[in-house]
């Protein structure tokens, strides 16, 4: 191959680097993180789970940290908890304008969502008792995992490129909770604190996505091939705070009784790290030695701002022992203050948070019930719930649907509570991959499990 042929290839190979680089299918490389679950910070707990969420109001065990930390005043003896949870998640994707790359991805998981120990107790001040609730609570709150595997055609004059992505995030967040309940009015009034900690070093707060392509093309006639691989890892700095204010208010009538709870949780900012790797090569097949590979490595402080939240709850409760319940809550979430890390910003990376969901904000509608099955020494519970849960978007506000079923097996001092979810949306998420016309449906099935145990 003479020196003049050479430099043609040389080139040659610039220009398709320029152009895979600049096309729509590159910008799967560099699109903002998203949280695949739902961005709305709702709690823990197979009960809840089986009554869709409708739990502010009726929480009467340790995962009322999570939802609303007075209702722990309902808790009489010390008590262990245990959640764990199995999702699996279908989307549905649709390029409008690579409409080879259509189809559903999926991704199961299973996870640890939720610990607490609780401990009751009575203090006695101004010649009068008032009962006590602590308790220390683990909780898996936000889930990043998606894994897609897409394949791309692009043709444009003397140009055609074939090539696999595959997308790959994982990861979560998760915090530490410090809770405590006090009985202010006997019977009839408590309010409530926990404390949130996320930190990297107490619990994981991380999380990577990974980006790998691949393919073979054709430039002005001439064969070639490439890879491309993008790695960032965002963790956690230090340790951030939040917390959940709640109130509790009871009121027993003659044939049935009636509580409303009330819940703040308060916007927190976080320092996160993130580490980037990019890395490529090229290579014309008619070529005796391909173009030299190039690597990118960089570090970079950034933050995660999660928003201000905060709901209310009717529960109302009938039977001569309480055994049917219904609760209605509706909780809403200001998205003016979120910001998340993305890597958009070639040119200037430092310069990388972007707050994508302007000033709106968004109203969570949630409805369940219980009713009990009383036997001589125990009870099994029947539960179900329906759900709006609405996210948000860069200019318009995505519908999520859920409806929920649930059971158990209540025996002395311990309770067994099973759960299921199913949440959808139809055509949402436009606003990731926008140059492409990209929309997809999504079904979640999640599982939850729940033991707690009384001393």
């Amino acid at each position: 191959m003479n020196i003049q042929t050479k430099i043609i290839l040389l080139g040659f190979s610039y220009l398709v680097i320029l152009f895979i680089y600049s096309s729509p299918v590159y910008s799967l490389t560099i699109q903002k993180i998203e949280i695949p679950s739902t961005l709305n910070p709702v709690g823990s707990g197979a009960r809840a789970f089986g009554m869709g969420g409708a739990y502010i109001a009726i929480a009467d065990d340790a995962t009322a940290a999570s939802w609303n930390p007075a209702a722990l005043i309902n808790l009489e003896r010390t008590e262990i908890s245990l959640v764990v949870t199995n999702y699996h998640r279908v989307e549905d994707n649709s390029f409008g304008t690579n409409p080879q790359s259509n189809g559903k991805q999926s991704i199961s998981k299973n996870s640890l969502n939720y610990f607490s120990l609780a401990y009751p107790l009575e203090l006695s001040c101004f010649n009068r008792t008032y009962p006590i609730v602590f308790s220390l609570n683990y909780q898996n709150l936000y889930n990043f995992d998606r894994e897609w595997h897409l394949p791309f055609f692009i043709q444009a004059d003397n140009f055609v490129l074939n090539q696999n992505a595959n997308f790959l995030q994982t990861g979560n967040l998760s915090a530490i909770g410090l809770a405590g309940s006090v009985e202010i009015i006997a019977k009839v009034l408590s309010v409530g604190l926990t404390i949130n900690i996320w930190s990297n070093e107490l619990t994981t707060n991380h999380w990577e996505k990974k980006i790998y392509q691949k393919g073979t093309g054709t430039n002005e006639g001439h064969d070639f091939t490439f890879t491309y691989t993008s790695i960032n890892d965002y963790e956690f700095k230090d340790f951030n705070y939040n917390f959940n204010l709640g109130a509790l208010w009871k009121k027993d009538y003659s044939n049935h009784s009636v509580t409303i709870g009330a819940v703040i949780k308060t916007p927190f900012s976080a320092d996160v790290i993130r580490k980037s790797k990019y890395k490529s090569s090229f290579h014309y097949i008619e070529k005796d030695e391909p173009e030299p590979n190039s690597f990118i490595s960089n570090v970079y402080n950034e933050s995660l701002d999660f928003p201000l939240s905060y709901g209310v709850g009717a529960a109302f409760l009938f039977g001569r022992r309480n055994n049917f319940k219904v609760d209605f809550d509706l909780y809403v979430t200001e998205w003016k203050d979120y910001i998340i890390p993305d890597a958009i910003d070639r040119e200037n990376p430092n310069d990388t948070d972007k707050t994508y969901h302007d000033d709106k904000r968004t109203v969570q509608v949630r409805l369940g019930m219980e009713y009990l099955f009383f036997k001589d020494k125990y009870f099994i519970p029947f539960r179900t719930g329906l759900f709006y849960d609405p996210v948000p978007g860069d200019d318009c506000i995505d519908d999520y649907f859920g409806f929920t079923l649930g059971s158990g097996f209540h025996k002395e001092n311990i309770q067994l509570d099973f759960g299921y979810q199913y949440r959808f949306g139809n055509n949402v998420s436009k606003y990731i991959y926008k140059s492409l016309n990209f929309s997809q449906d999504i079904k979640d099935h999640t599982f939850c499990v729940s033991l707690i145990y009384r001393l």
